[in-house]
């Protein structure tokens, strides 16, 4: 589907992107974790019909131990609703932040 590849392109063009230091607002977001996380959750609302290949696995394989635990807690939403992945679905179920860990327990 153009769609879904459009938006995996997307997630993993933002390795090359060029932060500008700039903060959204006042909530020291960073634009590009702005940009992930809510690709991220684009992705999870469709990740039951979204084909498993190698650019879904790349995805999960770089995000899955993001330093900021709101893009954690978007990979353990896909993956709850996606077969495989059992590694990084076990890594998510015991991270340290209960809101990354409960959806897949």
């Amino acid at each position: 589907d153009i769609v879904q590849n459009a938006l995996l392109d997307r997630i993993l063009e933002l390795d090359n992107y060029v932060e500008d230091e700039t903060l959204l607002s006042n909530h020291e977001i960073i634009k590009k974790t702005f940009k992930l996380y809510w690709y991220l959750e684009t992705l999870a609302e469709f990740a039951k019909e979204v084909e498993k290949n190698e650019k879904f696995a790349k995805i999960i394989e770089k995000t899955y131990n993001h330093e900021d635990y709101t893009i954690r807690e978007k990979i353990s939403k896909i993956l709850s609703k996606v077969n495989g992945f059992a590694e990084y679905k076990e890594m998510l179920k015991n991270d340290t932040n209960p809101y990354v860990s409960a959806i897949l327990k």
